[in-house]
């Protein structure tokens, strides 16, 4: 016979465990970005604005939240944290690819403000997203972060 009581109570003192572990991680990346140099114009710098002065990189393909705790690491330990995913509906956009690539970028934007970015735990946790296009097998934008605020900017490649 199995004593349940202790089962569950080993079972919470790990949830805890990983829950503590989590936000110190958290806290720990956005220290250290908030220590990072500013400063850069994203229109004309956007490289160098996500960078800040970081020497490695690294790129995360997925759109599972589940990969937050590691990008908060990879971020506290100085490194550029880059995710690549399909995070938003192109099915719309897609229709109008083809006939006028002018009304495809306003679909894309149309749907990037539909679903905030901003809100996503991934995005959160990264310093730039580069969003994927399924229907043409290629980055249809930049999703950029902005530090402090809490909201972003989407720039169409």
């Amino acid at each position: 016979m199995v004593d349940e009581s202790g089962v569950n109570a080993e079972m919470a003192t790990e949830r805890a465990s990983a829950i503590e572990e989590a936000t110190f991680w958290a806290d720990a990346a956005r220290e250290a970005r908030a220590a990072l140099p500013t400063g850069w114009d994203v229109r004309e710098e956007q490289i160098e604005a996500i960078v800040r002065g970081r020497d490695r990189v690294v790129l995360i393909v997925t759109s599972d939240n589940d990969f937050k705790l590691a990008m908060d690491y990879a971020a506290a330990k100085g490194v550029v944290v880059v995710v690549l995913g399909n995070l938003v509906d192109f099915s719309s956009a897609q229709r109008s690819r083809a006939s006028d690539p002018k009304k495809y970028w306003d679909a894309l934007r149309v749907e990037c403000e539909r679903r905030p970015l901003s809100r996503l735990k991934l995005v959160q946790s990264c310093d730039c997203a580069l969003i994927w296009d399924p229907y043409v097998e290629n980055i249809a934008g930049v999703w950029f972060p902005a530090r402090g605020s809490g909201m972003g900017r989407w720039y169409h490649s």
